[in-house]
């Protein structure tokens, strides 16, 4: 492979004025909405309910973000014979890859060009690497694809996580067009085995690659470039038999293929895709009148207690544009960079990753009305009223 030095000044330059190619609504409309995907997210909070999961007939794909040193070889073995039938499996650390027929390619630092970043993979936060890779493929996912923006954890220390391209595996983002692959995917079976980086949907094509990696994984096929046609033949329990080639054997029991567990948890995840979750730690509680009970968490200056009187939020996730009543809203938690999603969670539980899309914020002080930029605020949390 060779080490990538062309690109450092391209990627460096991307990374620093990351573009907006949101797609337009009328294409974001030709892609099916979440809850008709059927993802399933498993962490390491909830790696007890693989079994139940497997059986449902609920989930088309399985978001695998457990730790790695978490899952064992039967398990593994249980999901692959799953995604035989027509389900489709994620996974995110390269670890994991000969379980599901790829071979794990370790990357150095020095063979690309990124920046430090700490990003949410399952319950755990990390330090990694964000970096730009480009859509070198030809996969019907790719449609409408050129860059995105990704985040690479940190496997062991100074070791960042690729495939090989060997096998069966078909490539989808690269640093250029023969080194390994930053995501890839095969067929096995009627299902298919994604690997994949965490990523920003916002910048560069970053949406358009995950939704169509979402919907051609839940057994549609992706829409065309402008969203007219339907392209691919996605997998499902009526797709055709595909007899596997994998890169490397699948381990039986008992089989090492885990280098190290991921370095202790840091602080504050500044991305993730659609399937990680966070919980920010609550605001300390302040002394305040219980009827000026909302709070907002300004930037260089503290919390401020009083009233917000915005009737409603805007907020824009990759799958769906929402006009939110304040009353439905328990916290928003702003990202802490250009690069970083927004995360809201609702008084019903849901747990939203996407882009807050209101620009102001009207708070009642004791002091009078304040009017607060969105770029200054951290945190809000917006407490039920009588």
């Amino acid at each position: 492979m060779r080490r990538g030095f062309i690109l450092m000044g391209l990627l460096g330059l991307a990374l620093m004025l990351p573009a907006r190619a949101d797609m337009a609504e009328s294409l974001r409309r030709e892609f099916h909405s979440w809850s008709e995907l059927g993802i399933t997210v498993l962490a390491d909070s909830n790696s007890e309910n693989l079994d139940a999961i497997l059986r449902s007939g609920q989930t088309r794909v399985l978001v695998l973000q457990t730790s790695p040193e978490k899952l064992k070889a039967v398990q593994a073995r249980k999901i692959l014979d799953w995604v035989r039938t027509g389900r489709s499996v994620w996974f995110y650390d390269a670890r994991l890859a000969p379980y599901f027929g790829m071979r794990p390619f370790m990357l150095k630092p020095d063979q690309f060009r990124g920046r430090p970043e700490n990003g949410q993979l399952g319950d755990k936060v990390h330090p990694g690497m964000a970096t730009v890779v480009l859509a070198t493929g030809s996969h019907e996912v790719l449609t409408g694809v050129g860059q995105a923006t990704i985040w690479l954890p940190e496997l062991e220390p100074g070791t960042y996580g690729a495939v090989a391209v060997e096998g069966d595996t078909v490539p989808l983002l690269h640093f250029m067009s023969d080194s390994p692959a930053l995501a890839a995917l095969r067929r096995d079976g009627r299902g298919l085995v994604v690997f994949k980086p965490l990523l920003w949907v916002k910048p560069l094509s970053g949406e358009r690659f995950q939704s169509n990696l979402m919907e051609f994984s839940a057994g549609f096929p992706v829409p065309g470039s402008g969203g007219e046609g339907r392209l691919g033949v996605p997998p499902g329990p009526e797709a055709p038999w595909v007899e596997g080639r994998p890169a490397i054997v699948t381990p039986g029991e008992g089989s090492v293929v885990l280098a190290a567990p991921l370095p202790p948890a840091q602080h504050q995840p500044p991305a993730g895709d659609r399937g990680a979750q966070d919980s920010p730690s609550p605001m300390p509680s302040p002394q305040a009148d219980p009827e000026r009970s909302d709070r907002v968490e300004i930037k260089g200056e503290g919390l401020l207690t009083g009233r917000i009187l915005n009737r409603e939020f805007c907020f824009e996730t990759s799958s769906e544009s929402l006009k939110l009543p304040r009353e439905s809203i328990r916290w928003i938690q702003v990202g802490a960079s250009s690069l970083d999603l927004d995360r809201l969670e609702t008084r019903d539980g849901r747990t939203l990753a996407g882009i807050w899309m209101d620009d102001k914020l009207q708070i009642e002080l004791p002091s009078g009305v304040r009017s607060i930029g969105k770029r200054q605020i951290s945190r809000l949390e917006i407490e039920r009223q009588p």
